[in-house]
């Protein structure tokens, strides 16, 4: 298990999101110029679900987007079991969503299973431990300005950046009854987003204690916990060798 709360290695900017709203593309693009995490997530930072507890220098860029249509795209990707499995290294009573089940069944649940809110609130209201750039998916490409502004990369930055594309996940695929319950299931998030600016820089937290905050504690204490175990299992290996 990759311990969850610390970035170990150096990185210019740290691009994350909670799936689904074109973060991969971001990634790429500006890689080209700075060190950025992993687009594939082989580092494990894309999704963080709390901000890192080092590197407080780093600038942070966060993308959200509809979550009817985000949750769509986890869904048709079959990505709801990673996802959630990823959330489960913070809350770990949360349930692991089975890979064949559907979006029409997720729907019914009328709850935010993944948690798409509970971590855009840790990054834009209850933990601003670095200073971030919040952009919409839906007006990430009229803002490309901005991005280059915020990071101080070279104009072929929005030169080169690829065009539009028409998004794979459409509401329009879905039946009207299952958009219908996603839009309940998020009305509070949605309602969050409108009253957001877009875009808006957010400053760093001059005094900020993420150890007073449980789900810093219980995540350190799990992580811990994980390799306690994994150097049980490892000695009882070496135990075994000798035999």
């Amino acid at each position: 298990m990759k311990n969850p709360l610390y970035i170990r290695k150096h990185l210019d900017c740290l691009i994350v999101s909670s799936g689904g709203v074109g973060t991969t593309l971001l990634i790429k693009e500006l890689s080209k110029w700075l060190v950025c995490n992993c687009p594939d997530n082989t580092d494990g930072y894309k999704h963080m679900f709390l901000p890192p507890l080092n590197c407080p220098d780093l600038k942070v860029i966060y993308i959200y987007g509809d979550p009817v249509v985000a949750t769509l795209s986890l869904f048709r990707r079959k990505y709801q079991t990673t996802q959630s499995l990823l959330l489960r290294k913070y809350i770990p009573d949360n349930p692991v969503l089975d890979i064949d089940m559907t979006i029409e069944e997720y729907a019914q649940k009328k709850r935010d299973i993944l948690h798409l809110q509970d971590h855009f609130t840790n990054w834009f209201s209850r933990f601003q431990a670095h200073q971030s750039l919040f952009l919409s998916y839906e007006t990430l490409f009229e803002n490309l300005e901005v991005i280059q502004n915020f990071l101080q990369v070279p104009n072929d930055f929005i030169s080169d950046f690829p065009p539009l594309r028409e998004r794979k996940s459409k509401l329009e695929d879905t039946t009207t009854k299952t958009v219908h319950l996603l839009c309940q299931s998020y009305e509070a998030f949605i309602e969050q987003q409108k009253a957001i600016p877009k875009p808006l820089i957010l400053e760093k937290q001059t005094h900020y204690f993420p150890f007073r905050y449980k789900i810093y504690r219980r995540t350190l204490f799990h992580y811990l916990i994980s390799k306690i175990e994994l150097a049980r299992k490892f000695k009882q290996y070496l135990h075994r060798r000798k035999k």
